[in-house]
């Protein structure tokens, strides 16, 4: 329910292309999402056309629940290469690809330049090592010094996942047939965010990252990591905050790795209106289009 707002855009675009195909919009709330689309895929019951944040569409796809976009994309000569690589292949099952995106982005650390300065650090940290070292001169009264999610499972697993993957670590091993989970740096990463959170604010296990926005606004957050789509929204709750962006931290001396996030759009297979729902999503992934709906940068990039 993020991009309710922009709907009213949307529709107005859709009609003055498609006035014959009307669209009834349902929202719902990030948090538990998946489940309640996963239940009204199965039963026949889900909507045409779903928003799925992109790591959903493998799964959906897998079980056969969405309907695949290729003869769709071939009859209509659609150019797939104008979309983030990433997402589409996210998007692609065994060879059939299920979604298109509208919103592509990765995380980034956000930071308040005037509490880092009172600390006596004028740059922002390149590394993890750097990050729990500031996150500690930070920390005093009611200031924490870097907010860590406690709370909302898609929140949590990004941020340690975003630092495992930026300290040379993987989720799975080379040939995706075992846990990684117990390696040396995946337990170094683990250990790293219970460190951080010593510095967290006393509501940790509370707060989603929403929460570590708000009280980023408010001055009462040194550093936390998110995705670009927090910046209007900061701005907005206070206008006055000095703060700025990094590329996210690394450890070990390893590449930067993070996660590609972002939302993408899909057919439903139970639909009884595939082409016009097929239309929608053609029409809601241009770029064009798309940059009204996303709160962050289109799937073309």
């Amino acid at each position: 329910n993020w991009n309710e707002g922009s709907f009213e855009k949307i529709n107005e675009l859709w009609k003055a292309e498609h006035p014959n195909i009307t669209i009834e919009p349902e929202y719902l709330v990030d948090d538990g999402m998946s489940d309640k689309y996963t239940l009204a895929l199965s039963n026949g019951t889900a909507p045409d056309v779903v928003a799925c944040a992109l790591d959903w569409t493998t799964t959906f796809g897998n079980a056969g629940l969405l309907a695949p976009l290729d003869d769709y994309i071939a009859a209509d000569g659609v150019d797939v290469s104008q979309y983030v690589q990433g997402a589409i292949n996210a998007s692609t099952v065994d060879g059939k690809l299920y979604a298109l995106p509208f919103r592509s982005e990765t995380y980034a650390l956000f930071y308040n330049v005037d509490l880092l300065e009172a600390a006596g650090y004028t740059e922002a940290p390149q590394t993890w090592e750097e990050v729990l070292e500031i996150a500690e001169a930070c920390t005093s009264g009611d200031v924490a010094g870097y907010g860590v999610c406690g709370s909302n499972y898609g929140n949590y697993s990004f941020q340690y996942i975003t630092m495992l993957r930026s300290s040379g670590g993987t989720i799975l091993n080379e040939d995706n047939t075992e846990s990684a989970l117990g390696s040396e740096t995946a337990l170094q990463t683990a250990q790293l965010y219970k460190d951080l959170s010593a510095f967290a604010p006393a509501s940790m296990i509370e707060n989603d990252n929403v929460a570590n926005r708000t009280l980023f606004a408010n001055g009462k957050i040194a550093m936390y990591m998110s995705g670009i789509y927090d910046a209007p929204e900061i701005i907005k709750a206070n206008p006055d905050l000095n703060f700025a962006c990094v590329m996210v931290p690394t450890a070990n001396g390893a590449e930067r790795s993070t996660i590609l996030g972002g939302w993408s759009v899909a057919v439903s297979e139970c639909s009884k209106n595939k082409e016009a729902a097929w239309e929608f999503v053609k029409f809601l992934t241009s770029p064009e289009v798309a940059k009204y709906y996303t709160n962050t940068f289109t799937g073309t990039g």
